[in-house]
C-alpha cells in the first residue's frame, strides 16, 4: 500500500486482509497483521482477527479430510 503512495489506516488494512483471507491467502494475511502491529503501530480489530482465524481452521480441515 504504502509503495503506492497511500498511508495505510486500520480500515484499509482489514479490507485487504479480509480480501486474503477470502482467497486463501492466509499466511499472507498474517504478514499484512505483523506489518500492521509492527510498522505501523496499529491495532487489528477483533473481527479481522476471527475472520483470519475462521479461514485457517477451514483451510486446516480441508487440508485433513
Amino acid at each position: 500500500m504504502s509503495r503506492a503512495g497511500c498511508v495505510p489506516d486500520l480500515e484499509s488494512f482489514d479490507t485487504v486482509i479480509g480480501a486474503m483471507c477470502t482467497v486463501r491467502r492466509t499466511s499472507e494475511a498474517v504478514d499484512m497483521i505483523k506489518q500492521m502491529v509492527e510498522k505501523v503501530g496499529l491495532t487489528p480489530r477483533q473481527g479481522t482477527i476471527a475472520k483470519w482465524q475462521q479461514h485457517c481452521e477451514q483451510t486446516e480441515y480441508m487440508e485433513s479430510s
